[in-house]
């Protein structure tokens, strides 16, 4: 807030301590009331969107390289959603399990958990062998899925 102080009259202040309601009127004219303290919890959240919005899409493209780096082993790779955290769910091509292939899932999981953040976004990844879409089709979210293209 002290930076806002310095330039007074270019700011509404609020604070969540105020007990006011606040009008405002929306660029399609909606007219709505609420009180401060809805209004900075609501700004607030905002933020903390946008900077997940933010994450996910450096993990996506994450995850992307890396599909696209491994794609000589993988025949699909997607992001999901599954009980509240994202999964990337790779299928290989391989009908075998490949030690050498899971450990470099685990060290592309570890990174990304190390990147600026990991708080925001709770990523797990997991590998299956070679399946078909009724196999593997169980661990996606039909409303929640990115597929990488490789």
């Amino acid at each position: 807030m002290e930076g806002c102080m310095q330039k007074q009259a270019e700011f509404v202040k609020l604070s969540w301590d105020d007990t006011r309601s606040l009008c405002y009127k929306t660029e399609d004219s909606h007219i709505g009331v609420t009180t401060v303290q809805q209004a900075v919890n609501r700004l607030q959240f905002a933020d903390h969107l946008l900077d997940l919005i933010s994450h996910l899409e450096d993990v996506k493209d994450s995850l992307a390289k890396w599909s696209f780096e491994h794609r000589d082993k993988i025949e699909k790779a997607f992001l999901t959603l599954q009980d509240n955290r994202f999964l990337f769910l790779v299928i290989t091509k391989a009908i075998n399990f490949d030690d050498n292939f899971e450990d470099e899932l685990s060290d592309l999981d570890i990174d990304i958990a190390k990147k600026k953040g990991e708080s925001l976004l709770h990523l797990s990844v997991q590998a299956l062998p070679h399946c078909g879409k009724e196999q593997y089709g169980s661990f996606l979210n039909p409303q929640m899925t990115f597929e990488c293209r490789m």
